[in-house]
């Protein structure tokens, strides 16, 4: 069972920058796209110029608006914290970097996982404990 979908992106968006930035480790690039797990859901999505397609598997209501917080006033954001020079050089550099609304449980166990372990390690184990531990 899965269910489609599209989202018409007017705010800053870049799934390769967001999914890759050590933020979340369930993400995967698949093709042009990226899948992941989270919640109770499977998930592949799929960025074109302006739209985010998705595919989300099993029973769980992931919603593409919520978990990559496109419903935050993006540009606030960015010239509340832009005022120094260090920070606005590292948001220039990441353009549509989106912090994501994880689940509060997986953003622990990403946090456990993570210490004292490099990106790549980091990925192998969470993929590992969806493995072991997810609904099939």
């Amino acid at each position: 069972m899965y269910r489609t979908g599209s989202l018409a992106l007017n705010t800053p968006l870049n799934l390769g920058v967001t999914l890759s930035s050590a933020q979340t480790f369930q993400w995967v690039r698949r093709g042009r796209g990226w899948i992941g797990a989270t919640g109770d859901s499977v998930v592949y999505l799929l960025q074109t110029q302006n739209t985010v397609l998705f595919r989300v598997y099993g029973g769980g209501e992931w919603d593409p608006m919520s978990y990559f917080r496109l419903d935050d006033d993006y540009p606030t954001i960015i010239r509340s914290i832009g005022f120094d020079p260090i920070v606005r050089r590292l948001i220039n550099s990441q353009p549509g970097l989106r912090v994501t609304r994880q689940d509060p449980w997986e953003c622990l166990l990403m946090f456990v996982l993570s210490t004292n372990n490099n990106y790549k390690r980091i990925v192998k184990m969470t993929l590992n404990v969806n493995r072991a531990f997810g609904k099939k």
